[in-house]
């Protein structure tokens, strides 16, 4: 039994039309808009449930619709008129139940080959770790060797957004671009050793062509536990006006020797880098834990390192850094794809 929620005159917006016989779901709850204040409400609440509530089988209210002019959510349908409510603009129209659906299709291009349009189905309310699965049921890509990013209106789309925060309409058009899935790597240390703590290190770097970095290397600790710590990824130099394009915690793994100690940081999405641009990547060890005296550092760094592809780091001091400078320091390995 579906548990009903009951609002009389007194309690709604008096510039709405407060019709009991509008409802909505919010869960498990259904919510009653009721007219007057009348001895038999609980009765008609109940009539509400039985009559106009679709069953389970049927579309939900309040769900996220698709029709042919984009997602809507559904507010009602009676007499097999659908009233929806644009995602975006809040635009209430009326339609034919026959017009809204809860699936919808995208049809996907990968980069790169011709003639390379699939159509994929997708219910109204996934987000895109949904279009993501399906992608990969379709076999398009060798996963072994190539990984994807997913273009929609010239931005890349990421996990955790739902398909009504992108406007999606069916049949919308989107790009799928292949990246290698194995980046190439600089080192910029020839050789590492057990350190005390340190804290507030960084480095600014920039890169003689237009790259897109994937992750940096982050040293472990020699106690075979893993150390918490904090990274930073920005344009210019660390402060207030830079521009902060990663900051999130991270626990570092540990070494399991002086010689296996570098954890790859890989970034959420690949971060396009200009050239000549510098850029600062920072890093906290978090004051307080005992298994940040014991992280090791390289040394016999390079101001100039070149990698494959004709690709040139250039490493400068960072703005109060610790431990870290050219020479020596954290963040032994960059990298990046073209």
């Amino acid at each position: 039994m579906k548990k009903v929620l009951i609002f009389t005159h007194d309690e709604i917006n008096e510039k709405e039309e407060p019709v009991w016989k509008q409802t909505k779901l919010i869960g498990d709850w259904i919510r009653i808009f009721d007219c007057q204040k009348d001895t038999n409400i609980v009765k008609q609440a109940f009539d509400v449930v039985k009559n106009k509530i679709p069953d389970d089988n049927d579309i939900k209210l309040g769900s996220i619709v698709m029709t042919p002019n984009g997602p809507f959510r559904l507010l009602k349908v009676e007499d097999n008129i659908a009233t929806i409510r644009h995602i975006n603009t809040d635009k209430v129209l009326t339609t034919n139940k026959t017009d809204i659906s809860l699936t919808f299709n995208i049809i996907v291009r990968l980069i790169g080959q011709v003639n390379s349009w699939f159509k994929i189905t997708l219910n109204s309310n996934g987000g895109v770790e949904e279009l993501k699965k399906k992608i990969e049921e379709l076999r398009i890509i060798n996963s072994d060797k190539l990984d994807y990013i997913i273009i929609h209106n010239g931005g890349i789309l990421r996990d955790g957004l739902f398909f009504d925060q992108l406007n999606f309409k069916p049949n919308t058009r989107i790009l799928l671009r292949t990246i290698d899935k194995k980046p190439h790597t600089i080192r910029r240390f020839t050789s590492c050793k057990k350190n005390s703590y340190y804290s507030g290190d960084n480095i600014i770097f920039n890169v003689n062509k237009r790259i897109k970095l994937t992750g940096v290397g982050l040293y472990g600790t020699s106690t075979g536990r893993a150390v918490m710590s904090h990274v930073k990824f920005m344009e210019g130099s660390l402060d207030s006006s830079s521009k902060v394009i990663i900051d999130e915690d991270y626990d570092i793994p540990p070494g399991e020797s002086i010689n296996n100690c570098i954890t790859n940081f890989k970034f959420y999405s690949p971060i396009s880098l200009n050239p000549l641009q510098d850029y600062t990547i920072a890093l906290n060890l978090r004051p307080g834990d005992p298994d940040a005296d014991d992280v090791y550092i390289g040394e016999g760094g390079q101001d100039m390192v070149e990698g494959d592809l004709g690709i040139v780091f250039t490493f400068k001091k960072g703005k109060n850094s610790g431990v870290t400078n050219v020479t020596r320091g954290a963040f032994p390995e960059f990298y990046y794809i073209q």
